[in-house]
């Protein structure tokens, strides 16, 4: 499996890429906290299973032995999706002490996300979103009770979906994606996808 996250702020055209083939990982223009948190964790010993950087510097880090966001920010009242997220699950009255979060995908609107999230013990997975695009919403409304695999979100209300059952969901993506999405469909290939939009920018 190979992780791989591009970083959607600034001109940097950076990124971080790693195989879990390999062990290794590879990184350039990455916020200066997760570069640091990558580190350790490699100097740990733990495994990178997934990194998502969002907007204004912000990410997340999974390794095979914790989680991680970004903590520190340039505004005192400033805090990142992750922590929104956190801060709104425990507003509704959720023990997050017994989650692990799968994945954390960023959209273009700087409070938004999606996430899914086990139960520890294995028997409930969650799918959680907020400030998504009207149509993706609709979609998570009507399927994430299905179980969610993956959610990639980018301008202009473009998305994927792809479903535990395989089944994937798509809109506003460019059409060669769409192209190798249907393609990847008719041949029943495992898909994995990122879209990074956040900019107008080719």
């Amino acid at each position: 499996m190979v992780v791989f996250a591009l970083v959607n702020s600034g001109n940097s055209g950076g990124y971080y890429v790693a195989s879990k083939r390999t062990s290794m990982g590879m990184g350039r223009g990455l916020p200066h906290d997760l570069d640091g948190e990558i580190n350790d964790a490699k100097q740990k010993g733990e495994e990178v299973e997934e990194v998502s950087i969002g907007l204004d510097g912000d990410w997340f880090l999974r390794t095979d032995r914790r989680h991680a966001c970004k903590t520190l920010h340039d505004q005192v009242r400033s805090i990142s999706n992750v922590e929104l997220f956190v801060q709104l699950a425990q507003k509704g009255g959720m023990d997050l002490a017994n989650y692990a979060i799968q994945f954390f995908s960023f959209v273009p609107d700087t409070t938004g996300y999606v996430t899914v999230f086990h139960k520890v013990d294995g028997s409930l997975t969650q799918c959680a979103w907020h400030n998504v695009p009207p149509k993706l919403d609709g979609l998570l409304e009507r399927e994430a009770s299905k179980g969610v695999r993956q959610v990639a979100v980018g301008m202009n209300g473009s998305y994927v979906v792809i479903l535990n059952t395989g089944v994937v969901w798509w809109n506003g993506v460019p059409e060669p994606l769409s192209q190798l999405l249907w393609d990847a469909e008719k041949k029943g290939r495992r898909i994995v996808v990122s879209i990074t939009a956040f900019t107008e920018r080719d």
